[in-house]
């Protein structure tokens, strides 16, 4: 794979059809030692299956990323997962295990990409210099083990999660959640984001360390053996709903009534139902930015549905291609302000 410099405005790299390990690989020790210019961005898109299970190291990525000079990963148009007609072979799917351990400040988004959790993790945030991880538009499915995770983190770090879906994902007994905090130095964002069938042990969001906070807006949490975990960390809720009661939260669903057709994992939004324009505004400049429309391609309402999912109003229709218009857009220059 041919080196290419830091570059803003348009996508750098392919990463190739019918991709697998060897070809990301290529891509992140290709760039890894390059020295960003300010305020440019160094981007890849990905295409059909990742076939490799084992480790994707992100590492040795040298000092001056910020919160505009960053690494974007994003799906190639048409590739991007909708939520509900995933696991078809079409999608930018990753299989195996990302590994962010980087010694300066370390800044990345991911973009309208499927990740396969198998039975360990999608992705594990082990990191000493600081910065801001974005997870946007995307898919965790099908695994035992858990979707995003902390550990050891020495220096204050932020990660963002929105518009995102997590279906059938930390379904064995380990101690661990679906978003698993586990370092003191982190603040974890969720926003309309919908996390479904964790029946692990700590279930759906776990918060484990002294000081580490995480916080939800608009999130729905459905058929959970546990919506929220902590001991020592913080989880603090707005407008987020569970369809059992299990804690405290402001908005109450049935999950059979209110998603399109739970049992065969579409979990859009029925209209006038209970998640309908429940929720709160997101002013976020990273939700705003990086999250326009819905995994099907649905813009927010001002104020929006809890959940993955925005309505679609009666007489209209399911804008599912309206993604590839978003991506092209996003491609095509979109940054993220912190």
């Amino acid at each position: 794979m041919a080196t290419s410099s830091w570059a803003d405005g348009a996508v750098d790299e392919t990463i190739g059809s019918g991709q697998d390990r060897a070809n990301i690989a290529a891509f992140e020790s290709a760039h890894d030692g390059e020295t960003p210019t300010n305020g440019t961005t160094c981007k890849g898109s990905l295409t059909g299956v990742d076939s490799g299970t084992g480790l994707q190291y992100w590492s040795g990525w040298v000092a001056g990323q910020n919160s505009t000079t960053k690494i974007v990963l994003t799906s190639q148009s048409g590739d991007e997962p909708d939520g509900v007609n995933d696991a078809t072979g079409s999608d930018a799917l990753v299989q195996g295990q990302w590994f962010l351990n980087n010694a300066n400040a370390f800044y990345m988004d991911f973009v309208a990409l499927e990740f396969d959790v198998n039975t360990t993790y999608a992705m594990l945030v082990t990191l000493d210099g600081g910065g801001i991880l974005n997870i946007a538009k995307s898919v965790f499915r099908d695994g035992s083990g858990y979707a995003v995770g902390t550990s050891g983190i020495s220096s204050a770090y932020t990660i963002n999660i929105g518009g995102c879906l997590f279906k059938e994902v930390n379904t064995a007994n380990t101690y661990k959640g679906v978003i698993h905090g586990g370092s003191s130095n982190v603040d974890i964002s969720v926003i309309n984001t919908t996390i479904e069938g964790a029946s692990g042990l700590w279930g759906a969001i776990a918060s484990r360390a002294t000081g580490e906070v995480i916080t939800l807006k608009n999130v729905a949490l459905v058929n959970n053996v546990h919506d929220i975990n902590t001991s020592g960390g913080t989880v603090t809720t707005t407008t987020t709903g569970s369809e059992d009661g299990e804690a405290d939260f402001t908005v109450s669903f049935t999950d059979a009534v209110d998603f399109t057709e739970p049992s065969s994992d579409d979990y859009t939004v029925v209209e006038s139902g209970a998640l309908d324009g429940s929720g709160t505004a997101v002013t976020e400049s990273w939700f705003t930015t990086l999250c326009p429309t819905d995994l099907a391609g649905t813009t927010w309402g001002s104020t929006p549905s809890v959940g993955a999912f925005e309505i679609i109003t009666t007489g209209g229709t399911s804008p599912l291609p309206m993604i590839i218009q978003t991506m092209n857009q996003f491609n095509g220059g979109m940054g993220c302000a912190q």
